[in-house]
């Protein structure tokens, strides 16, 4: 089945798969359609590093450290990804900046190593940061040198120190680390920023309180940090992306009731992005055709979810 197909017959599943669902935060999921739809908070708080990140000016004087909060499958991955491809965009060469450079470092697939400490992760990381700056010395205005050892509790900037006044003033290293759990490890990463270094750190661990204005955060004169939380899925929301998605196919799919998410998504969000996408990807794939009734009902979604995913 064609990718076109695909979305004919399932307006939730992505165009080259039918049998995956598509990110809700997708731009080329659907042709013509908005690159990011707003949910769980995505625009604000794009909208929250884009005035962050210009503020400084692409790094030139201060480093930026973005950690990302929220429950699995809350869309943290996708803002991310759009946040990393502004920043990639403005610190790459353009009119008046030719000779500009980012270097992308992404370890956010590598495995995280349960069984090892936090600053022992940390320490994979670090090395790995360092054989990618020492492999592209061209961004160094000064040989980068690498350290042949590192103490067990040594942070981030063990392998950075120095690096960002070697930079080229207008070279960057954008850093994408694998996922934490703990404030330990995002505290490790922080004291690795430094002029001309982005960093993403991705967290997913309930409970952990990362106080933004707390003086152990407080802003370095080379750094500067952002902590952007992603969480469930209001039901205005919902029905927002069931619009947008049922609005092509030549009117082949069938519409909400108006209260129709009222019910088991709940006002205030009961699921996070990812569960929200995978529900309604199953539920049309089953009941979504015209053909197949009329406007979709509170009851009837409702049934459907608590089949899928049964009340606690």
């Amino acid at each position: 089945m064609s990718g076109s197909g695909g979305h004919a017959h399932n307006p939730f599943a992505l165009p080259e798969d039918p049998q995956i669902p598509a990110p809700p935060l997708n731009c080329a999921a659907h042709g013509g359609d908005p690159c990011h739809v707003d949910v769980g908070g995505s625009e604000r708080n794009f909208r929250r590093f884009q005035e962050r990140f210009d503020g400084l000016g692409k790094l030139a004087e201060r480093g930026l450290l973005v950690v990302l909060k929220g429950p699995s499958h809350s869309g943290k991955t996708s803002l991310r990804n759009r946040c990393l491809s502004y920043a990639m965009e403005a610190l790459g060469p353009d009119d008046q900046r030719p000779d500009a450079e980012a270097l992308r470092v992404d370890l956010s697939d590598r495995i995280r190593q349960p069984a090892l400490s936090g600053a022992q992760r940390v320490t994979n990381v670090g090395r790995m940061l360092a054989a990618h700056l020492k492999a592209n010395e061209r961004i160094f205005e000064t040989p980068y040198a690498a350290p042949d050892t590192a103490p067990d509790d040594a942070d981030l900037g063990h392998w950075t120190a120095s690096a960002g006044d070697r930079l080229y003033p207008r070279s960057s290293v954008v850093l994408v680390t694998p996922p934490v759990t703990t404030v330990d490890e995002i505290r490790r990463y922080w004291a690795g920023v430094d002029r001309g270094f982005l960093i993403f750190v991705e967290c997913s661990a309930e409970g952990l309180e990362i106080p933004e204005d707390s003086e152990e955060w407080a802003q370095f004169e080379v750094a500067k940090w952002m902590l952007l939380e992603t969480g469930m899925m209001l039901a205005r929301e919902t029905r927002e992306l069931v619009e947008r998605r049922t609005s092509g196919g030549g009117g082949g799919f069938r519409k909400l009731a108006s209260n129709a998410t009222d019910g088991r998504f709940g006002v205030d969000g009961s699921f996070p992005v990812g569960t929200v996408q995978k529900l309604l990807y199953l539920f049309y794939r089953e009941h979504g055709r015209a053909g197949s009734g009329g406007e979709v009902t509170q009851d009837e979604l409702s049934r459907f979810i608590d089949d899928q995913v049964p009340r606690g």
